[in-house]
């Protein structure tokens, strides 16, 4: 493969959809679910409460079917005290931490339909006992576009030296930049772990395994991780020691979010990285990045106070996200409401096409669908990622895509990055970066690549390992 512009050729033109979905749509009917956060224990009991024993204690109307609504504590209990006792031994990962997320104060409870959960949650925020309460919005499918709307591209030049890529080449020639000893996490539908090009990972399985979105999980991978086997093609770090894959289906007719989000941290360590290959809709928005909702925030923030880097797409929505509002009119990601906007401590990634114009120079523009704002820290390609992928059973252990695209496919070439970065300082015994460190690195504009329209364009800088690496050592 050539890292010289002048042979870089981006065609545009029909791709044939590759088999990667169900030969058969699922009617995809899971349990509605409300989610409340309580203002403090009080009003929980050990074997969970109803709805009408919180309006009870206000003296308030509540809906008949509220005494028939019974909830039960969110996360797993015993995955919570392990994380509170990390927490504990965690000194000096985040100073400016005053007091982690509690997140023994959520709970949930099961609703027989989607109107009655959005009328109890809304009698519930109204409540002094309540901090917040919501619906949770189901399964939202992760963030990729159809792959027959994609331009074509047979290089893997996200692999490239800037402006095209990310300089994984560069990153290569220095020891530990292949991903060697580190842990990766990813949280999102489904994974064929059985592909030829990932053999030898040690990967950790948490949640119901699932064969929804095989092939999604398994192109994150093969930009991560791929084998540098002389098989297909090679990922940002082919050295990765170990993955946790963390499935948001829990079981048949049963999706979670903050549930998987929990069970991928118990798996990791500081200088670890997660990555969250999920989009949600929230606050009338549709793909939108998941710690939007309230309960993976909590998640999310807890997990960047133990030292774990944290990588989001930034979803697939188009939505410009400083306009998003919860449902008390607090903004959820403008960096310029300082009064309501709250900071998870997450590197969130939009994605970008790039186009060579008529001087042969390669200009980086925002993908229609990206969603964008001043909360986004980074870009990366979102353009015909070449890749791995997987048929629809995960039966196909050989098979690879040249269409993988938009804030699925960003987010996973900045999680490449972040693990070589970790992988580097390792070798070179030296601290592994904190997650405001890595933010500060991945998104710094004064050495990384701007996009054409930068700053207007609201999706940050793609991170360049060679400018990033010979700051660090």
């Amino acid at each position: 493969m050539t890292n010289s512009k002048e042979n870089l050729t981006w065609q545009k033109g029909p791709i044939t959809t590759e088999e990667e979905k169900s030969p058969t749509a699922r009617v995809r009917n899971v349990n509605p679910r409300v989610i409340v956060k309580l203002k403090d224990l009080s009003p929980a009991r050990d074997n969970g409460f109803s709805a009408s024993d919180l309006f009870s204690q206000e003296s308030v109307d509540y809906p008949d079917f509220a005494s028939k609504t019974n909830f039960k504590q969110h996360f797993d209990s015993e995955l919570l005290n392990n994380l509170k006792r990390r927490f504990k031994d965690s000194k000096g990962i985040d100073p400016s931490t005053k007091r982690p997320p509690r997140l023994e104060l959520w709970n949930d409870a099961i609703v027989e339909d989607r109107k009655q959960g959005h009328e109890l949650a809304h009698e519930l925020r109204k409540l002094d006992v309540v901090k917040t309460a919501y619906l949770h919005p189901g399964p939202v499918e992760p963030p990729m576009v159809n792959a027959a709307n994609d331009p074509l591209s047979t290089l893997q030049t996200y692999l490239d030296p800037a402006p095209a890529g990310i300089d994984a080449r560069y990153a290569w020639t220095v020891p530990g930049g292949d991903g060697e000893k580190q842990k990766l996490a990813d949280v999102e539908w489904g994974w064929n772990l059985n592909h030829e090009d990932l053999m030898g990972i040690n990967f950790i399985r948490r949640g119901m395994r699932n064969y929804e979105d095989v092939a999604h999980g398994t192109k994150v991978l093969g930009v991560i991780a791929a084998r540098d086997n002389s098989k297909h093609c090679v990922g940002i770090t082919p050295g990765l020691e170990t993955v946790v894959t963390s499935g948001q289906w829990e079981y048949k007719d049963d999706f979670v979010s903050a549930e998987a989000v929990l069970c991928a941290i118990s798996e990791l360590d500081k200088g670890d990285v997660l990555l969250l290959e999920a989009q949600t809709k929230m606050y009338g928005k549709t793909n939108i990045p998941v710690e939007a909702e309230p309960a993976v925030f909590d998640l999310v923030k807890r997990a960047t106070d133990l030292g774990i880097i944290v990588i989001a797409a930034a979803g697939n929505g188009a939505v410009d996200l400083d306009q998003v509002q919860d449902d008390e009119q607090q903004s959820v990601f403008d960096l310029n409401s300082p009064n309501s906007w709250q900071d998870s401590g997450a590197i969130i990634v939009g994605s970008a096409w790039p186009y060579i114009n008529i001087d042969n120079d390669l200009e980086w523009y925002r993908l229609g669908n990206s969603c964008f704002g001043s909360r986004i820290d980074c870009f990366a390609c979102g353009d015909a990622v070449v890749t791995l992928s997987s048929d629809y059973w995960g039966v196909n252990r050989d098979k690879w895509s040249k269409s993988f695209s938009a804030t699925s496919a960003a987010a996973a070439i900045v999680a490449g990055a972040a693990l070589s970065i970790q992988g580097i300082l390792e070798k070179h015994a030296q601290p592994k970066l904190s997650p405001q460190e890595m933010r500060n690195l991945l998104s710094d504009t004064q050495f990384n690549t701007k996009s054409k329209n930068y700053p207007t364009d609201l999706i940050g800088v793609m991170p360049d390992l060679s400018e990033i690496i010979k700051r660090l050592l």
